[in-house]
């Protein structure tokens, strides 16, 4: 008589589902005392399949699913940056996560990422003035180009020049303390003619 069963890690109780076949020679009992006698539940994307309900002699009798996100990174909720590749099966382990930060102003609350508006802002403001240092160094050369007569380089007028270094400086402003971005981005002019 040929007995069909199963086998499974003895750790994390993970069926292998791989049938295992025993031809038996006598009435006694030959199989391996934890082996699964009954056929495992099929396997499922995204799950593993475990043994559960065992006898009192420690025979399983029936399997069920757990997570199973073995390869995935998953994400430190206290410490955003710090990552580790799961490695086990079940639910992710307290304080970590699968879910992916949409940005680095990111914090955990209530279960899910949430954006912290005001660092996010203070951070866009800070590259935006950045930048409007830029563009104010970008001015001084082009007035330089008036000062100092080369009609060939100065071919954007003072006043337009002039005009654009308030929008410059007055589109990132310190409000209570907040570098903030106040308006619309200027932008850098393009005249040709120049008095």
């Amino acid at each position: 008589m040929i007995a069909n069963y199963y086998t499974y890690d003895q750790t994390t109780l993970e069926v292998d589902h791989q049938p295992k076949k025993l031809i038996r020679q006598s009435k006694m009992d030959e199989l391996p005392a934890s082996a699964l006698l009954v056929d495992p539940l099929e396997p499922e994307k995204g799950k593993a399949v475990v043994v559960c309900e065992f006898d009192k002699t420690g025979r399983p009798q029936s399997t069920k699913y757990v997570d199973d996100h073995r390869g995935k990174y998953a994400c430190s909720t206290s410490h955003p940056y710090r990552k580790e590749k799961v490695d086990y099966i079940g639910e992710i382990k307290e304080g970590w996560t699968l879910k992916e930060r949409s940005t680095d102003f990111d914090e955990w609350i209530d279960g899910d990422w949430v954006t912290d508006k005001s660092k996010l802002n203070e951070h866009l403001a800070s590259v935006e003035q950045h930048e409007m240092i830029s563009e104010l160094n970008w001015v001084d050369v082009q007035l330089k180009y008036h000062s100092t007569g080369d009609a060939k380089r100065a071919t954007i007028s003072i006043d337009s020049l002039n005009a654009y270094a308030i929008k410059c400086r007055d589109y990132v402003q310190s409000i209570d303390g907040v570098s903030t971005i106040v308006g619309d981005k200027p932008v850098r002019p393009t005249e040709q003619n120049h008095t």
